[in-house]
């Protein structure tokens, strides 16, 4: 009977020890939440906002400029097949197909933000 106290006594000492030591160590929060400035879009301290490389689509040479930019990673023939796949889907030209695909492109990563 003696031996069945001990071992409650010990449990009992492990629990509040236990209790003390998560009161002593702070709180971690499951989240960050960045409270830096958001206006003046200071990107140094962010590591997770994507920044857009997508500029001004105004005229066919920043078009192609950024077209080249944005689907630099794929390869020639892979650019040519999708510039022909939006002149299918849109029935457009080559410059209105690369334009096309940068807004997709642009709203793909605006989908993720």
């Amino acid at each position: 009977m003696e031996y069945v106290l001990v071992i409650i006594a010990i449990f009992v000492l492990i629990f509040l020890i236990s209790r003390s030591y998560e009161k002593q160590q702070p709180s971690k929060p499951d989240r960050v939440i960045f409270e830096g400035p958001t206006e003046s879009r200071d990107f140094s301290n962010r590591d997770d906002e994507t920044i857009s490389i997508i500029g001004s689509l105004d005229d066919a040479d920043s078009i192609g400029r950024t077209y080249a930019n944005v689907f630099a990673l794929l390869s020639p023939e892979r650019r040519r097949a999708l510039i022909t796949y939006y002149q299918a889907k849109h029935c457009c030209g080559e410059i209105e197909a690369m334009k096309f695909a940068i807004i997709d492109r642009q709203n793909d990563e605006d989908r993720y933000r």
